[in-house]
């Protein structure tokens, strides 16, 4: 774990997925086609990282669109962060394995997902983490 970081960690980022769509297209002459368009999808995703006094680090993320999962299996060490994500849905089974290296100032790294059918799909994801009281994810105090 890197030595700036204490043991909660504030965690923001995108993963980059490719997805396909269907739409449809003017085409002249003939008037309309289905299409079939490929496109870069980045998707935004915010969590925490804490770490207990057993030293076992335990973490969540809330995605947009896909929503809250579960960390497990991290390993956080100086220029390296890798985790298990699992979503709480349980959707078929997700597996989705995330591996960062601290680059620049952020951590740039790739995820691999699959369930109970197999691989489906890769792609890329960058991340920051900021360090931060363990009050700071509590309600505050009035």
């Amino acid at each position: 774990m890197p030595s700036e970081f204490g043991n909660d960690v504030l965690v923001q980022g995108y993963f980059f997925q490719h997805q396909n769509r269907i739409g449809v297209r003017a085409v002249p002459v003939h008037g309309n086609a289905v299409v079939v368009v490929n496109q870069l999808v980045g998707i935004m995703f915010a969590g925490g990282l804490s770490r207990g006094s057993d030293g076992v680090w335990i973490g969540w993320l809330n995605e947009l669109g896909e929503g809250p999962s579960m960390l497990d299996e991290i390993d956080f060490v100086p220029d390296a962060l890798r985790f298990l994500k699992h979503y709480e849905n349980d959707r078929d089974g997700d597996r989705i394995e995330y591996t960062f290296h601290l680059r620049n100032g952020f951590w740039v790294g790739t995820w691999s997902g699959s369930n109970d059918r197999g691989h489906y799909g890769d792609g890329h994801a960058v991340c920051v983490l900021t360090p931060v009281p363990p009050a700071f994810f509590e309600p505050p105090n009035d």
